[in-house]
């Protein structure tokens, strides 16, 4: 379905952004909003990379702890 083929895309282009700008925590917290409930390991991440960050709290509302 087209929905499928734009999650995979944006899978992709995420995945594509994480290897060239590894420590930018954005890039994990919108791949972790790709993939759902599958993203707790990326908000993980992203807390480890930007505890005070503007989507802190979100990722701790997706059960993340940032350790």
């Amino acid at each position: 379905s087209e929905l499928n083929r734009d999650k995979e895309s944006a899978e992709r282009y995420y995945q594509q952004g994480m290897d060239v700008y590894t420590y930018e925590p954005d890039c994990h917290y919108f791949m972790a909003r790709v993939l759902g409930r599958d993203g707790k390991e990326e908000c993980e991440v992203y807390l480890a990379l930007a505890p005070r960050g503007q989507y802190a709290d979100e990722c701790k509302k997706r059960g993340a702890t940032g350790k």
